[in-house]
């Protein structure tokens, strides 16, 4: 590639990623529209703001959000969270391809599909 075709893409790309005052990224809409499970862990440092965490959990609609400082967070709390989060995700995925109804009680309402009636349907 040549320096002057570099140079460009350097610069649109650090114009699209650095476009607006919230997380750097994907647009909001995008972000709303997306129908996957997310852990949001907050940090507290210059590239990693609290606020840009709080930013994400509200424009992901089915994120958990970690209310841990980032003080509190040590390797093993981190460690448990996210063991946590994974075997949410995995029994969700297991009920979503026909494991037990005997999950459902473990799973928080903001994963289920609004309006259901029936207990154990989940996006």
């Amino acid at each position: 590639m040549k320096t002057a075709n570099y140079e460009k893409l350097v610069e649109q790309m650090c114009r699209n990623l650095f476009d607006r005052d919230t997380s750097p990224g994907a647009e909001p809409e995008a972000l709303l529209k997306l129908d996957i499970p997310a852990l949001v862990i907050p940090g507290k440092d210059e590239s990693h703001a609290t606020s840009a965490a709080r930013y994400l959990e509200e424009c992901l609609p089915r994120s958990e959000y970690w209310d841990v400082p980032p003080e509190g967070q040590t390797g093993s709390e981190c460690l448990s969270a996210l063991t946590r989060f994974l075997d949410l995700v995995a029994r969700l995925t297991s009920h979503r391809y026909g494991i037990a109804d005997w999950l459902a009680p473990a799973v928080p309402s903001r994963y289920c599909v609004p309006g259901n009636s029936k207990k154990g349907e989940f996006q």
